[in-house]
């Protein structure tokens, strides 16, 4: 005689929360790629972003010496680039430092300009950790 009261139709709860369990330990690990991920892409934003204003920087001495180049002129440079800062999304509208000291706010993202005495511009640029984006300096020089 067939039993129809005994037959198994779906899963039972420790199944299902096996199942949850393996779902959520691989939602983390995609999360934490992606989240690295995220800070490598804005860490080479932050350097492309470097370039073109060294870029700026010396197409502007191809056609003026360096000692006209002045806080205010380079200021314009920024803001004529158009540079977006990737990890606060605002347009950067200054850039400047007289110093290589870097005594200002380290804003990440923000990219610097500092002249040195010999003329020569450096221009660099902070990751998101608040540490120089590039391990050297672009030069721009005449």
């Amino acid at each position: 005689m067939l039993n129809i009261y005994k037959t198994k139709n779906g899963f039972t709860i420790i199944e299902l929360m096996v199942v949850v369990a393996i779902i959520g330990i691989i939602s983390l690990i995609g999360l934490r790629l992606y989240l690295g991920q995220q800070e490598k892409a804005k860490d080479a934003i932050v350097k492309g972003n470097a370039s073109t204003i060294h870029t700026l920087i010396q197409s502007e001495l191809s056609d003026n010496n360096a000692s006209d180049i002045d806080e205010a002129f380079l200021n314009q440079v920024v803001i004529n680039g158009g540079i977006h800062n990737p990890v606060n999304g605002a347009q950067q509208i200054s850039s400047y430092y007289s110093s290589p000291d870097k005594s200002g706010n380290k804003i990440p993202g923000m990219i610097y300009v500092w002249k040195d005495n010999e003329d020569i511009f450096h221009v660099n640029g902070w990751n998101s950790s608040g540490n120089d984006v590039l391990q050297t300096d672009l030069i721009a020089i005449k």
